[in-house]
């Protein structure tokens, strides 16, 4: 079974980050195929803007 794991905080040595790697150390064992993605550490910005006038097709 494919699975994917979110992570989203800016200090790698977080409870956030321990607690994920615990997540995904059990999947796997289960043999669970795991996807990673690290929103913070892909500079996802969370905030919606308005399309400029520009961009409009």
């Amino acid at each position: 079974m494919k699975t994917l794991v979110v992570i989203s905080h800016p200090r790698k040595n977080s409870l956030t980050f321990a607690v994920s790697h615990e997540i995904i150390r059990e999947l796997k064992e289960q043999r669970y195929e795991v996807e990673i993605l690290d929103l913070h550490g892909n500079n996802f910005d969370p905030l919606v803007f308005p399309v400029t006038r520009c961009c409009r097709e």
